[in-house]
């Protein structure tokens, strides 16, 4: 039953060419719907572009740990033993076996 609004929708609502305003008003949930599924609706008055309806694009989600190859690794051994003052001033050596 979809299939059969979607089909009168696209006859309706030209894809290529401006859609008017009015036009867009009144079948604005059927454009938000196009859009979504990847179409760019373009509305205008006149016959002449003026907006384009488009889908927002996802944000990639942040990976962490993708750019651990650029740095090597930290090797806390060194560190504890070139800079013993500050590692005791610090207090992270109270009673901690590394």
């Amino acid at each position: 039953m979809k299939k059969a609004a979607t089909k009168q929708t696209e006859k309706t609502l030209p894809a290529k060419k401006a859609i008017s305003i009015y036009e867009a008003k009144t079948n604005f949930s059927k454009l938000v719907e196009r859009a979504k599924a990847g179409e760019t609706v373009v509305i205008g008055a006149y016959g002449k572009e003026e907006v384009k309806l488009v889908p927002v694009k996802k944000k990639n989600k942040i990976q962490f740990g993708t750019l651990a190859h650029m740095y090597p690794p930290i090797d806390d051994k060194a560190l504890r033993e070139s800079e013993p003052e500050i590692i005791a001033m610090s207090g992270l050596n109270d009673g901690v076996e590394w």
